[in-house]
């Protein structure tokens, strides 16, 4: 019985979500350690940002596989929960920032 390529893809996808993850596991500590530091904001305002682009460059993907009948439906709603925390936590550094000014 052939194996179809997508489908293929697909069994290993989450080698793919495992940098996703990790990324997203610096931001929430950096996010973490600027609320006791000073100094860590800016370096936690980078880590988001640089998470959200990966989310939207990983959607741009998804997008992709969805075109060719691939089953997105676990990996897209990951992404999107990925993207709102590091959105939420961004935000919070933000207001954090101003408003102590």
């Amino acid at each position: 019985m052939p194996v179809d390529r997508i489908e293929d893809i697909m069994n290993y996808y989450h080698f793919g979500m495992i940098p996703l993850y990790c990324l997203a596991l610096v931001a929430l500590l950096l996010f973490l350690g600027s609320l006791k530091t000073k100094v860590l904001w800016k370096y936690a305002i980078v880590g988001s940002i640089i998470t959200i682009f990966s989310c939207i460059s990983h959607m741009f993907f998804l997008g992709v596989l969805a075109d060719n009948q691939a089953v997105t439906e676990p990996w897209t709603l990951h992404t999107y929960l990925v993207a709102g925390l590091n959105i939420v936590l961004l935000l919070i550094l933000i207001v954090k920032r101003f408003k102590k000014k």
